[in-house]
Formats: structure tokens, C-alpha cells, sequence
């Protein structure tokens, strides 16, 4: 049990490697005039800057009691970046979309319409939104043209 225990929190300290970099980079939260009286953009620069020590307490105790589950909850960011890199499939083809895809309306720094008027459809071409959030990427078709009119869809909330 210990020496699961120990690999355990060998694999925990793995994100600590990033540490730095996720330091330097929390400065950029702030570059909005406006984000310095967010409580959100506060609290998410002081859970960043408080990981080390989270998973820093986790190692110690779950040496201290033998704990597996304290082990294991040191765990969780390296449990994030596994996520991360592996996130399914319709993801990554709308993420691809949002890079490659032409721009035709720009409606803020994250998503923008897109016009597609392939081929293969006779009748009728669509307007769709894409959407960047932090870590997702999301296609909406928001509506059918014709010739002569457009045919709104219901917008995404």
C-alpha cells in the first residue's frame, strides 16, 4: 500500500514542473483595466498560486496517515491536464473549425459567424456561430438562407 501511496504522489508532483510558468502567466489575468475589481479573476489567481501548497499537503498527510484518498486528491491536476490533452473528438472539430474557417462576421474576441455555402446542399446554405470558451469549442447553426430570406434558429444561451 505505501508503495502505491508513493507513486501516487510521485505523479502528483508532475504539475508542479508548471508551476512557474502558470505563476508568470496569472499576471495576464489583470490586464483588463476592469478585471482588478472581479472577485472571480481574484479568486482564480489565488487558487493558482495556492495549488503548490494543495498538493504539497496532500503529499505530506497521506505519508503522515497512509491515506490513498489523500493521495489521490493530490492527484487532481494532473487528472485536469490528462483531460485536457485527451478531450473527445467533436471538441477538436470545432476547434479546428474556429481556426481555419473563414471569419465572415466577427461578433467578439471568442466566436464569430460563418458562413457555409458548400455544394452538396441544392436549396439552402447555413449560418453558423462558433464559440471559443476556455477549454471547449462549440459549432451552433443559427440559420437556413435561401435565394430570397433567412430562416432563424433558436440562438444557444
Amino acid at each position: 500500500m505505501k508503495f502505491i501511496i508513493k507513486i501516487i504522489n510521485v505523479l502528483s508532483g508532475i504539475p508542479l514542473l508548471f508551476y512557474p510558468f502558470m505563476l508568470y502567466s496569472s499576471i495576464f489575468f489583470f490586464d483588463d483595466p476592469s478585471s482588478s475589481k472581479s472577485i472571480l479573476t481574484w479568486l482564480s489567481v489565488m487558487l493558482l498560486w495556492l495549488y503548490p501548497v494543495m498538493i504539497g499537503l496532500c503529499i505530506f498527510y497521506s505519508i503522515k496517515y497512509n491515506s490513498l484518498s489523500l493521495a489521490m486528491l493530490g492527484l487532481t491536476p494532473c487528472i485536469f491536464f490528462i483531460y485536457v490533452l485527451f478531450y473527445p473528438s467533436d471538441n477538436k472539430l470545432a476547434k479546428n473549425d474556429y481556426y481555419t474557417l473563414s471569419r465572415d462576421f466577427v461578433c467578439d474576441a471568442k466566436s464569430f459567424l460563418y458562413y457555409d455555402d458548400t455544394e452538396d446542399r441544392r436549396f439552402d446554405d447555413h449560418l453558423y456561430l462558433l464559440q471559443k470558451n476556455i477549454l471547449t469549442y462549440r459549432k451552433y447553426w443559427v440559420a437556413t438562407m435561401d435565394e430570397e430570406s433567412i430562416f432563424p434558429i433558436l440562438l444557444p444561451k
